[in-house]
């Protein structure tokens, strides 16, 4: 019955979805995803055949879909939440497909039917929910909405972005992969990644919550199909990592929300300069840390770098870079005690070059996993 239904209507969530799971549906929520998760691995694994591509599409409708189907909010109050989770649970288990998708077609409908605005973000506004995450106990977040210029949604803001990154007809073949998979990421480090995961992190256009994948990994579970989730999720990530996965898929799961934030205080009447951020939904971004934090292990002092890190060099450290700021500030004070010792004459000069991110094209060893590495990341 799902089939019915375009695949990008899964995708594209037209509704603001709950941020956290009730401690009594968690498991019924494990045995959806497992469930989900599992007919998805299945299909993408199987042989080829007829059948295969409809199969992976049907399996695909149901795990890109979902955070809506389950944790949509269609009012915002509170006292309904838990009981129409464990109903939409309850209707998935059940096998109550029809009435799960009858009421979400009822539900997308009607808010597609109202004319949805954005909210002014003002200084007053930003400082507003900058406090509300404070007292959360969000203090960076709240300080960087506080510090921050907002949102730059003018209508040039966003030929601006498409200039800022030109598509180019150029493409890359794909990397040469053993044959027997013995390349394949082992996600050692995804539990850990999940754990540690901002519940406040945006998300992407299905609207998967980081909420959703921590439940997986934190749960303690009586149920054994409930217990195999957070084993389906990894088992999910390396079929999208390892390119075993249809490209059409891996773009619908990797999709993110673009959102352009003012580098500088808008001036009426002056030209707005902005930068693109993007959300990505919370399980694609889990499997890409992992598989980052597995390949670049954290030297310790002294210490020559290691992994992939050591292919893409020189980096670029920001605020944002965990240990970017004590690099900077340490560094420039070791520079300057060096220059004092050694009676040198040096001048420290500070560069923001455009567009920096894109300058640097590293020159890898067509043979090196960095290679690979680089060419899979330019494929999505």
């Amino acid at each position: 019955c799902i089939r019915a239904f375009d695949i990008l209507d899964l995708v594209l969530s037209p509704f603001t979805h709950y941020e956290t799971i009730p401690k009594e549906a968690m498991e019924d929520w494990a045995r959806v995803f497992n469930q989900a998760a599992t007919n998805l691995v299945d299909a993408v694994k199987a042989d080829e055949g007829p059948d295969r591509t409809n199969n992976i599409g049907i399996a695909a409708r149901w795990y890109l879909g979902l955070p809506q189907l389950i944790f949509r909010d269609t009012d915002g109050r509170k006292d309904r939440k838990h009981a129409r989770i464990r109903m939409r649970l309850t209707a998935f288990l059940q096998g109550d497909f029809d009435t799960l998708l009858d009421h979400w077609v009822r539900d997308r409908n009607k808010v597609l039917r109202k004319d949805r605005k954005p909210q002014n973000d003002t200084k007053e506004r930003r400082i507003q929910q900058g406090i509300k995450l404070i007292y959360q106990g969000f203090v960076s977040r709240g300080l960087r909405l506080v510090g921050g210029n907002g949102k730059a949604l003018a209508e040039a803001v966003f030929g601006q972005l498409i200039d800022k990154h030109p598509q180019h007809e150029k493409s890359w073949a794909p990397p040469v992969r053993p044959t027997d998979g013995s390349d394949d990421p082992a996600l050692l480090s995804l539990r850990r990644a999940t754990l540690a995961v901002d519940p406040k992190v945006g998300v992407g256009p299905r609207g998967f919550r980081s909420y959703y994948a921590r439940a997986l990994a934190v749960g303690r579970f009586s149920d054994p199909e409930a217990n195999g989730a957070f084993d389906a999720f990894a088992r999910l990530g390396v079929l999208y990592l390892n390119t075993q996965m249809p490209p059409w898929l891996r773009r619908l799961l990797g999709s993110g929300l673009l959102t352009p934030l003012a580098k500088n205080p808008p001036v009426p009447g002056e030209k707005i300069d902005a930068r693109p951020t993007k959300a990505e939904d919370i399980d694609t971004a889990l499997w890409c840390k992992a598989l980052q934090t597995d390949l670049t292990p954290k030297c310790k002092p002294g210490e020559p770098v290691r992994g992939i890190r050591k292919h893409l060099e020189p980096q670029q450290l920001a605020v944002g870079v965990s240990g970017g700021c004590e690099s900077i500030v340490i560094g420039t004070k070791l520079k300057f005690e060096e220059a004092r010792a050694k009676r040198l004459r040096k001048i420290l000069i500070l560069l923001d070059q455009r567009k920096a991110h894109k300058a640097y094209k590293p020159k890898l060893d067509p043979n090196s996993p960095a290679h690979a590495a680089d060419i899979r990341y330019r494929q999505w």
